[in-house]
């Protein structure tokens, strides 16, 4: 909950304060839970290396007690990684054979599939359309407004890649509104960063830049780096073509 509301210092201690309190024994279903929590953390605090040895430990862990939820978060989180750093075919194949294990829709689950990105990302637009379309009429029909902002997310994406400029504006508004109001500010960051590219698509540069400079202030008040370091090569673009 810390992590979600935006207080990753407080996340980080809750974590480590239930790693000293676990028991000797019967700790099988919590441990891989808590260093998945971990592992999250440094990926979004641009402490790549250690998230990736945690997500290994954690997989290790979860395969023992068939832990198939705390595995499928391993691998989004891995896939999101390939897809904000340029490697959406790794991605896509991460989670194609992942989405063969799975015994039930990760919606069903707590946390959308990034499958849909993954596709739009690798130029299968129809594939990403259509499980957009099914994933998020599910996720409206449960309220499920935390996974809804993800998935919104990438529908805006798939606006922006098929020159729908002004339909993804409105998409990632209703992103930061959802966003604000539960708060999830990680979610927001997402939004601006993507909501920055779409105003720059449209010659706004200005809104390009008020958004981009707005999402790196919640990242630097989180401590996140995954999606600043885009946020700050794009405004660095935009002042090398301004001067």
């Amino acid at each position: 909950i810390a992590f979600f509301k935006g207080n990753w210092q407080q996340a980080h201690a809750d974590y480590e304060q239930a790693l000293r309190l676990l028991p000797k024994e019967g700790f099988a279903i919590q441990l891989p839970r808590l260093l998945y929590g971990l592992g999250q953390l440094a990926l979004a605090e641009g402490r790549w290396q250690e998230a990736f040895r945690q997500f290994v430990e954690v997989m290790s862990l979860s395969e023992r007690s068939n832990l198939w939820p705390v595995m499928n978060l391993v691998q989004r989180s891995l896939a999101e990684y390939d897809l904000v750093t340029g490697n959406p075919t790794a991605a896509l194949a991460r989670l194609e054979q992942w989405q063969s294990k799975l015994l039930s829709p990760p919606t069903a689950a707590g946390h959308a599939s990034y499958l849909p990105w993954a596709y739009l990302e690798t130029g299968e637009l129809s594939r990403a359309a259509q499980l957009l379309e099914q994933d998020i009429a599910h996720l409206r029909a449960q309220q499920n407004q935390f996974d809804l902002v993800d998935l919104l997310r990438i529908q805006a994406l798939l606006a922006v890649k098929q020159a729908r400029l002004a339909e993804a504006v409105a998409i990632l508004e209703e992103v930061l509104t959802l966003s604000q109001a539960m708060p999830y500010p990680y979610a927001e960051v997402k939004a601006l960063h993507i909501l920055g590219l779409t105003f720059r698509l449209q010659g706004a540069t200005e809104l390009a830049r008020n958004k981009w400079e707005a999402g790196l202030e919640i990242c630097a008040r989180l401590g996140e780096r995954l999606y600043a370091e885009k946020m700050e090569q794009a405004l660095a673009k935009l002042n090398d073509q301004a001067c």
